[in-house]
């Protein structure tokens, strides 16, 4: 009887450890999924403290993103990002680097942010979720990001969590290598907005 318990925990030990997997070799077999992608697109949903939108995200190697959401357009080329309020009709413009965009960058969120955080693991149903808590002096503006990843090592979920609110994407749908054309990843601000240029 001893014996067959020793097995039984053994058995879980080991089964707890393939579920959750090292996060290091779940991080690089998401950094090799999203090197494959030249493009793709997903339903979105983005759930604030106080908000709940869906929307639509094209995303093109490098950086060029196109998220439509309800009241909300944010498109960037890779290098400039436009966040244009429909309701306000008011659009700000910025350099994708800066901190504030990051969430938004597939490359910052796979590349910069692990780099500068300790990395976790953990299984939430059929997911792994890669846990990212920032490092002493990392200057990251948040206090933990959680990505959810599916068995195509695929991202389906982004938590990033601060002192003043928690901002989750859920994403569904992904439509791989379409071959957008870069024309998607332009913006032009609509006549009458109001534009605050901050770069």
């Amino acid at each position: 009887m001893k014996y067959l318990n020793i097995i039984g925990l053994l058995v879980i030990f080991l089964s707890i450890n393939i579920i959750a997997g090292d996060e290091e070799e779940l991080l690089r077999n998401v950094k090799e999924k999203f090197n494959s992608i030249d493009d793709f697109s997903a339903n979105v949903i983005q759930e604030g403290k106080n908000s709940f939108l869906n929307g639509k995200i094209y995303y093109k190697k490098e950086n060029k993103f196109y998220l439509d959401l309800k009241n909300m357009t944010i498109v960037s080329d890779g290098i400039t990002i436009w966040n244009h309020n429909k309701k306000e009709n008011k659009v700000v413009v910025n350099d994708l680097g800066s901190e504030e965009n990051s969430i938004f960058s597939f490359n910052t969120l796979l590349g910069e942010y692990p780099s500068k955080s300790n990395i976790s693991s953990s299984k939430e149903g059929n997911f792994n979720v890669l846990i990212l808590s920032p490092k002493e002096g990392s200057g990251l503006n948040f206090s933990e990001a959680r990505l959810w990843i599916n068995s195509e090592y695929l991202i389906e979920k982004v938590s990033v969590i601060n002192e003043n609110n928690n901002i989750t994407f859920n994403f569904s749908g992904y439509k791989i290598n379409q071959d957008l054309p870069d024309s998607r990843f332009t913006f032009t601000a609509p006549k009458g907005s109001s534009i605050i240029d901050l770069r």
